[in-house]
């Protein structure tokens, strides 16, 4: 519902990446998390149903930075037919 601009909305992401990041203990074992993350905004990228596609594909450009990173989507990052 509150337009974010970039700042926030990277800042946010850095934060739930951070909180994920946090081990944790179960069964006695210390277990940490990574997270690779993409970001689509509506109506920038469009609509509601072509937003999952677009943020997958900015995941993946997270992933080939090295992981643990997010991305916005951009054209740049091509397509798929759920992008698209």
């Amino acid at each position: 519902p509150q337009a974010l601009d970039m700042e926030q909305i990277s800042a946010r992401a850095r934060r739930y990446m951070q909180l994920l990041s946090q081990p944790f203990s179960s069964g006695g074992h210390a277990i940490s998390l990574t997270c690779s993350a993409g970001i689509a905004l509506y109506p920038e990228h469009g609509a509601a149903t072509r937003l999952l596609g677009c943020a997958e594909l900015a995941a993946q450009a997270a992933k080939r930075l090295g992981g643990s990173s997010f991305s916005v989507y951009d054209r740049s990052l091509g397509s798929n037919s759920r992008a698209e």
